[in-house]
């Protein structure tokens, strides 16, 4: 249980709404437009997302969300 835990602790459900939009495909702006955020508010989530996750591109981001996501928040 200690993972799981450790999972919860690393993104915000903020962070995880996000980091679904970009696992669509969706860039910033289609992101804010879904989520109701402006593009510099996404980009800072996004800031956010890679510091934790320890990834420097979306693409690892996507990666660490389909491997984790059934985890995430159950």
């Amino acid at each position: 249980m200690e993972f799981k835990n450790n999972l919860q602790r690393n993104l915000t459900t903020r962070e995880f709404d996000v980091l679904k939009c970009v696992c669509l495909g969706m860039s910033n702006k289609e992101i804010a437009s879904q989520l109701g955020l402006s593009k510099e508010t996404v980009k800072s989530y996004m800031n956010k997302i890679f510091l934790k996750l320890n990834v420097n591109n979306r693409t690892k981001a996507s990666m660490w969300f389909v491997y984790n996501k059934d985890n995430q928040f159950n």
